[in-house]
């Protein structure tokens, strides 16, 4: 395995069993595109347009559930057997 790969020494992670079988992390990703998608986060983060665009889209998604969610509660209230 390459050097750069995730779960080798210098990581946090679990360290190897005594026997020297190393188990396989759960994202092997090279060291390179590790962070990538919080930078990206970041740098939508520091455009106000972009950040308006991410709290309006998560705006959206919380109101969805809680409509979802009474939107359940009544049915069990009105409906119940």
């Amino acid at each position: 395995m390459s050097d750069d790969l995730a779960g080798d020494e210098g990581t946090l992670g679990a360290a190897a069993p005594p026997d020297g079988k190393r188990r396989p992390d759960n994202f092997m990703v090279r060291r390179s595109f590790r962070g990538a998608m919080i930078n990206r986060f970041a740098a939508a983060w520091d455009d106000p347009i972009r950040r308006a665009k991410i709290l309006r889209s998560l705006w959206w998604i919380s109101t969805g559930f809680t409509l979802f969610g009474f939107a359940v509660i009544f049915y069990r209230v009105l409906f119940a057997r």
